[in-house]
């Protein structure tokens, strides 16, 4: 037994960002590609960051936030920066903390950095 009692989402990480993931500011990130999968036999668009290996299985709800700032021609996102935060939504009856996104338009927006073990920013 390790000396660590690891938290749930230690115990079943996932290889898409989830709203547990972000640090309580957010973080901004340079979006590299965007690419389809099939996820138990759901065709599912996941993008892809510069910056983060994990990548953001897409809602309509931010591709179409997205498409509204940068345009509905995806293959010219790559290479913009979104700022990922996270927000209270309604789901199936209960709030939950979703991600949500938004266009960077200067580099002086929150950079990108890692959450430390607590969840939070280094």
């Amino acid at each position: 037994m390790t000396s660590k009692e690891p938290t749930v989402d230690e115990m079943f990480p996932s290889r898409f960002l989830r709203a547990a993931d972000l640090p309580r500011k957010g973080m901004t990130l340079t979006i590299d590609a965007l690419e389809q999968e099939d996820l138990n036999g759901e065709n599912k668009w996941i993008m892809f960051f510069v910056e983060e290996e994990k990548g953001l299985m897409l809602n309509k709800t931010n591709a179409t936030a997205i498409a509204d700032e940068l345009g509905g021609k995806t293959v010219e996102w790559s290479g913009h920066k979104v700022h990922l935060r996270k927000e209270k939504v309604d789901f199936q009856g209960r709030r939950v903390d979703a991600i949500r996104l938004s266009a960077v338009e200067f580099d002086d927006e929150i950079p990108h950095t890692a959450p430390d073990a607590e969840g939070e920013a280094a």
